[in-house]
């Protein structure tokens, strides 16, 4: 089955030349030496080769702004990007979204009381708020921060630090939303509540892991605690 996660892993593959049969027959076929991003395609092209085409422009406008660069792009094809993709889109199901379908749904943030909207939740909430303060405060970023549109703009704005820090903010970013948003679910399946040094613990050893398994760049938790 062909889902979007699997299409974004194979235009990855492609970009990087992944050393596999189907990369070396996009590359040889389809490819012929041309820039994976310019190619057009033809009439003739398979519904899935089309599929993967299309995709490629999503890929190609969030690569840089999640992780990398124009010179060597990172694009981490995992849960925490689809996550932040769906936030970035609007689509997370957030409970003020899903009672314009079900009025039956409880309206209240699963972490403070107040009306979880994706606005509140990231990162407006006394909750993942408290969250995102502290993983700025690893990279050495202090403020105040505020809802999501506000800390979007900051995400991908930043200038501060050296291309280190900002490669840490960027990885950092995706995995503080997603873990936000694992914990959010955790309860409202009516799982044990965890802390926020829990879920704090857990994005800086993504963080770590993430930057270690980089070609050229080490990276080890004790290096933004």
């Amino acid at each position: 089955m062909w889902n979007k996660e699997n299409m974004f892993n194979k235009l990855w593959d492609a970009y990087r030349k992944k050393d596999t049969i189907w990369v070396k027959w996009v590359n040889t076929v389809r490819l012929k030496g041309k820039s994976l991003w310019g190619y057009k395609g033809k009439a003739t092209d398979s519904w899935i080769w089309r599929s993967i085409r299309k995709h490629r422009v999503w890929m190609y406008e969030h690569a840089e702004m999640i992780v990398g660069d124009e010179k060597g792009r990172y694009f981490d094809i995992s849960r925490h990007s689809f996550i932040l993709w769906l936030l970035i889109k609007g689509r997370l199901e957030t409970r003020d979204r899903v009672s314009k379908w079900l009025p039956s749904c409880e309206r209240s943030c699963l972490f403070c009381e107040k009306e979880e909207t994706q606005e509140h939740l990231f990162f407006d909430c006394v909750y993942s708020g408290k969250v995102w303060r502290k993983v700025l405060g690893m990279l050495g970023l202090y403020r105040g921060n505020g809802g999501w549109r506000m800390e979007f703009g900051f995400m991908i704005n930043v200038k501060k630090g050296s291309k280190m820090q900002r490669l840490m903010l960027k990885v950092a970013s995706a995995g503080t939303v997603y873990f936000v948003w694992r914990e959010r679910n955790r309860r409202m399946h009516g799982k044990r509540m965890r802390s926020e040094g829990v879920i704090i613990q857990e994005i800086v050893m993504v963080v770590a892991d993430r930057l270690s398994s980089l070609r050229g760049i080490k990276c080890e938790k004790k290096d933004w605690e």
